[in-house]
């Protein structure tokens, strides 16, 4: 048996990935039995669907999840405007990505990503015959990466990631990635610092930048017109002499800590969108906000009976998804989850709305949390403490101040857009899509940033 620890070539390392494969395919079976988020995921691989393109050039996006979709969707965007006539064939992984995803209108297709065998991924290239792939931010398959390079089809990992954390350069990864990433055409990184790490692995990238920038704002931009007077009917109705705070995909430990807050400051309005909105866990908030005698009301409730409910309540409870980004253009500040989890949540919302930003240490995951402590815009908790947030809020309160934070931020939002701009002409190039008189002089990957 070959050590995993002795991988010298890449027909070892497929060896090994793909025995594990078909190990792990009957347990993963078996679990589903057990699991319902494992037998949704599995489930949706089993759909069946058919590619009808019509002779139309296919450009085949993939992401993991709903934040990656979100980065190629915006490149997607960008190129559909530009030539309608291109099929769009998009694949997810998770479940939550294609449930939350699948009647988006842009994808011409979206499906569940089929697992990774080696004769699944053939004939699925063969179905799709795209004229290249479009990776976001890490989602690279092995099977189908080297099966796509074999069959000469351009691949282009955007918004690529290498955090310094990630298991990816650990002894393992860093022979089996650079490996997988070897496959690609073009790596197009998010930050100096990540092209830098690809660089470690022998790989050549470029820093274009994160199109989660464009994606967010392009997200707001599309908030649709029910919601979008909803949002404008709550900011009439809270209460202007408050300090409003949109508290973003919390945990018990953030909730618990913005209850204590509320009882302490009274000029404190809390807009709080759990990470969790099961019944279960809306019901501990409520009964939390029950014992400390916090005034409250669910979302649910007020767009659906009464909005002058908000005047006499010191905390608006959402319980539903897919309102939490549009919901900070009604804040002056923001508390932003998983920084207490070790893993934090997107700062790309409120940040695109210029706010004063505050959250606990675990920030790593994201660099422009990153960017933004390094410039002293983002205000870091050490612990779960109640006068961090209420000096927070003390500082904020004032106008003056908001309004200089607001500025630096705008302008430091302002200087990550135009990653897209960045990726579409190679994207044009790879598949076909400019006459060949204008294409531009790339060989098969950009040259490493400086």
């Amino acid at each position: 048996m070959i050590s995993p620890y002795h991988l010298n070539s890449a027909a070892d390392m497929f060896f090994i990935y793909n025995l594990l494969l078909l190990l792990l395919y009957p347990l993963l079976f078996l679990a589903t039995l057990f699991s319902d988020k494992l037998r949704r995921n599995w489930q949706i691989r089993k759909i069946p669907f058919k590619v009808e393109a019509h002779g139309r050039p296919v450009i085949w996006f993939h992401a993991a999840s709903v934040g990656e979709f979100e980065q190629a969707r915006v490149v997607a965007q960008f190129l559909k405007e530009k030539y309608p006539n291109v099929f769009l064939f998009f694949t997810v992984y998770s479940y939550s990505a294609y449930s939350q995803r699948q009647n988006d209108p842009l994808p011409d297709l979206l499906v569940a990503l089929p697992f990774d065998f080696p004769w699944r991924m053939k004939k699925l290239l063969q179905q799709v015959q795209p004229r290249t792939i479009v990776y976001a931010k890490y989602d690279v398959w092995p099977n189908l990466a080297r099966l796509a390079a074999k069959a000469n089809i351009p691949q282009y990992l955007i918004s690529a990631t290498l955090p310094a954390t990630s298991q990816r350069r650990g002894i393992l990864g860093r022979k089996f990635f650079s490996k997988i990433y070897s496959y690609l055409t073009g790596i197009y990184s998010i930050h100096p610092e990540h092209t830098a790490r690809f660089a470690e692995y022998g790989l050549n990238a470029i820093t274009s930048g994160d199109t989660r920038f464009e994606a967010a704002r392009d997200r707001i931009t599309r908030c649709p017109a029910a919601l979008k007077r909803q949002i404008a009917q709550l900011k009439k109705s809270i209460p202007s002499h408050m300090l409003v705070m949109t508290a973003g995909s919390t945990y018990e430990t953030s909730e618990r800590l913005l209850v204590d807050v509320l009882s302490r400051y009274n000029s404190l309005f809390v807009i709080m969108a759990p990470h969790h909105v099961n019944r279960e866990h809306i019901s501990k908030i409520e009964d939390l906000l029950q014992d400390k005698n916090i005034s409250f009301a669910k979302y649910s409730q007020i767009v659906t009976e009464n909005l002058h409910t908000i005047k006499k309540i010191r905390l608006l409870l959402i319980d539903t998804t897919g309102v939490l980004p549009y919901l900070y253009g009604l804040a002056d500040i923001a508390y932003v989850g998983g920084g207490f989890e070790g893993s934090l949540h997107s700062i790309l919302e409120p940040a695109l709305f210029s706010l004063p930003i505050i959250t606990g240490p675990a920030i790593a995951n994201s660099q422009e949390a990153l960017d933004l402590r390094q410039i002293e815009l983002l205000y870091v908790m050490p612990k779960p403490e109640p006068d961090h947030i209420i000096s927070f809020c003390q500082h904020y309160s004032s106008a003056k101040a908001r309004k200089k934070t607001n500025a630096a931020i705008a302008r430091y939002y302002s200087s990550r857009l135009g990653a897209t701009k960045t990726i579409l002409p190679v994207l044009e190039q790879a598949a076909q899509l400019i006459p060949s008189d204008r294409k531009s002089p790339q060989k098969k990957t950009p040259p490493p940033s400086k």
